[in-house]
């Protein structure tokens, strides 16, 4: 199973009091996700592509006009090889967001990752650019991102808002298992809470009154890029990230 979704994102850095604010208005206007319900998250966990030197986060950072990353998206932590799995190329070009995902079990994606091609998947697009990407820019498993989500969505599907709290990060080269390793906080705070707001569209007028109400700001944010600067390019998470600008 293919998937390509193309919409704007925008992210907030919020306290626990502002989210506990936002959400019965969101109550109100979205539905809970098919895995998310009144104080029920679930594990999301990614592992990124990069190279040896750490090149494609490296260049994203800088804020190109366009960019892109190689993910393994699962919702299952430890994840076993029957295991669904996402293969995903997220790109990003003058704020808008395209992302490509092929489904399969983890198995397959493990065959897909060491070999560029499981025998029995079907060839696609989406699995052509895949395999370029780890054959031809020579990118592999690199950081580990969990973290836990709580997400509303429209009934048309056309806005998504989401709440991640608990990131952590592992480095993949060193901890090649990640049940064994220990992983790191990505914000300073326990209660800080990253906001993800996704749309097809323009955001509807009553949420972008809630967000000047609390108030909030968006900012340009990246898990993987913040564990890169913290715990691989040497930096530090001493001074504590909060929602203002």
């Amino acid at each position: 199973m293919n998937a390509v979704y193309n919409r704007y994102e925008q992210k907030y850095i919020l306290t626990k009091e502002a989210r506990d604010t936002l959400i019965p208005l969101l109550e109100t206007h979205l539905d809970y996700d098919a895995y998310s319900g009144p104080k029920k998250s679930y594990v999301v966990r990614n592992i990124y592509y990069d190279t040896d030197d750490y090149n494609v986060i490296r260049e994203s950072i800088q804020k190109p006009v366009y960019k892109e990353k190689l993910r393994l998206r699962c919702y299952d932590d430890p994840v076993s090889d029957d295991d669904l799995v996402y293969l995903e190329i997220k790109k990003k070009f003058k704020g808008r967001v395209n992302k490509r995902r092929l489904a399969l079990s983890y198995r397959e994606a493990k065959v897909l990752m060491e070999n560029h091609l499981a025998p029995d998947m079907p060839k696609s697009q989406i699995a052509n650019e895949i395999t370029y990407l780890i054959g031809h820019k020579h990118v592999k498993p690199g950081a580990v991102i969990r973290y836990r989500r709580t997400a509303f969505v429209s009934s048309d599907e056309t806005l998504r808002v989401t709440f991640d709290h608990d990131i952590m990060f592992l480095d993949h080269k060193t901890h090649r298992d990640t049940k064994d390793g220990a992983f790191n906080p990505i914000l300073s705070d326990a209660d800080l809470y990253l906001l993800e707001i996704k749309s097809t569209t323009n955001f509807p007028l009553w949420l972008v009154k809630a967000l000047s109400h609390i108030p909030v700001f968006s900012r340009s944010f990246s898990k993987y890029g913040e564990a890169y600067q913290i715990y691989l390019a040497g930096g530090t998470i001493d001074a504590p990230i909060t929602d203002q600008p």
